[in-house]
């Protein structure tokens, strides 16, 4: 599938992209989610977050009404790569760059194909990006060189 092809009905379906990798970030150390507990009954709420957020937040609310005081129990982390990947064939029109979110064993299994300028295939889950409408991301499950 070529990146400008992505829709909203793609969003959570497995799919795979091939493009140019423009842009390679650090590895980040990310909060995936957490568990916490009330401070008025002792509920255990479970919460994920989406991965572009940086920071962490509490439940909005507890089935008791509580809606202030929660303490983290445990939190959920990983290892997590951003890249960008581009066209790399000449499309009409505007292409939108897709981000692609790499996990820890992919890091470090694929370290040679993770490179500025490589043509790569990735397959993984299309998520809604938090950049804007119509933006999309990728986390990825496999990459390779092509």
């Amino acid at each position: 599938m070529r990146i400008n092809e992505i829709r909203v009905k793609d969003v959570h379906k497995i799919v795979e992209v091939i493009g140019k990798i423009y842009f390679v970030g650090e590895v980040e150390h990310i909060k995936l989610g957490g568990k916490w507990e009330c401070q008025s009954c002792g509920t255990t709420i479970h919460k994920s977050h989406h991965l572009e957020d940086k920071k962490m937040y509490s439940p909005e609310r507890c089935s008791c009404g509580n809606n202030r005081k929660f303490d983290l129990i445990s939190d959920d982390k990983a290892d997590i790569r951003k890249i960008k990947l581009k066209e790399f064939e000449k499309v009409l029109g505007m292409s939108i760059p897709l981000d692609i979110w790499i996990s820890e064993d992919l890091i470090e299994k694929e370290t040679k194909i993770i490179k500025k300028g490589k043509k790569v295939k990735v397959r993984g889950m299309i998520i809604l990006s938090k950049r804007g409408e119509n933006c999309y991301a990728l986390i990825a499950e496999d990459i390779s060189g092509i």
